[in-house]
């Protein structure tokens, strides 16, 4: 299982749009039964795990479009400069033995990180011109999101469980870009709504996280994401799943996340855009595992707001 991760406390300042290399924590989900074993498979993914949280309920920050055209600036110029790694496409020729095609592979990085940019500048357009309300969302694509040729098929299987996530929280006026960022990825905010992640480290540059299983009902997990960050008065990290063990592991064979926080007039939003695929999943699991992201993502904000003083109201 693949989680999220990053530091606590305030950065040092770097130039705006300048990739920066950060280690990252995570988190892990707590069992519940058959919603908590689906979200744990999802999670793979990099998803933080469910814990029953409350809705935020900050009032809506007033738009500011005029901000709109450097925050997109900031993302456009951060996201086009990172490579694909040459991990992602390990990890996706483990799908089904080397089932999809190197071609289809290269493709679908590709497609997937501008569709995964694309949502990302959207959802980040639609602050700045109507406001910040704070909310989440669980999608899942389905076997046309890339639209690619497959002949076989193959394509459609991997496809068809693709899960596509992403948070918009607010934040009060005394808050920060960077500090909001931090504290969202942290392992104190992540491991308080989690319990399972047993050990972070360091390996040839990747940031790797080992979770335990859960006997009889879960494989454990050790994934490593090469994960890069931009700070300053917008704050991006994006995070890209590159390696992870096989034998008697859970499988990670895509995952790539983007969060960007930044100010708007009366505070600061942090939007959280997330698209992976894991194990296979069928219709009650995907009705399942929606509520139990959606828990998680609002908890993981109300955790941020709770540090920064400022507790959801």
């Amino acid at each position: 299982m693949t989680i999220f991760s990053g530091l606590f406390g305030r950065l040092a300042r770097v130039p705006r749009a300048t990739p920066v290399r950060h280690r990252t924590h995570g988190p892990v989900t707590r069992p519940r039964g058959l919603g908590i074993l689906l979200l744990t498979t999802l999670l793979a993914s990099g998803l933080p795990g469910a814990v029953a949280g409350q809705q935020l309920s900050l009032p809506d920050l007033t738009p500011v479009s005029a901000e709109w055209a450097p925050v997109d600036s900031v993302l456009s110029t951060f996201l086009q400069d990172l490579p694909v790694h040459p991990g992602v496409d390990r990890e996706l020729a483990r799908y089904e033995g080397g089932g999809l095609s190197p071609d289809y592979r290269a493709d679908f990085a590709r497609v997937a990180r501008e569709r995964v940019e694309a949502r990302l500048q959207r959802e980040v357009a639609a602050v700045l011109e109507q406001g910040c309300s704070d909310r989440t969302w669980v999608e899942f694509p389905g076997k046309r999101f890339s639209r690619l040729p497959s002949p076989d098929g193959t394509r459609d299987g991997f496809e068809n469980s693709l899960v596509l996530s992403g948070l918009v929280a607010c934040y009060s006026e005394a808050s920060d870009p960077e500090s909001v960022l931090a504290l969202y990825v942290s392992p104190e905010t992540r491991m308080g709504a989690q319990s399972r992640l047993k050990e972070v480290f360091q390996r040839d540059g990747l940031t790797c996280y080992r979770v335990d299983g859960v006997p009889l009902l879960l494989s454990a997990s050790l994934a490593c994401n090469d994960v890069h960050r931009v700070d300053g008065p917008v704050a991006v990290e994006h995070s890209q799943s590159v390696l992870s063990e096989v034998d008697g592991k859970q499988p990670v064979y895509y995952k790539e996340s983007v969060k960007v926080a930044f100010p708007t007039r009366g505070g600061v939003a942090l939007v959280h855009v997330n698209l992976s695929r894991t194990t296979g999943l069928n219709g009650l699991e995907k009705r399942v595992g929606r509520g139990a992201i959606e828990d998680t993502l609002r908890r993981q904000a109300e955790l941020v707001a709770e540090a920064l003083g400022a507790p959801a109201r």
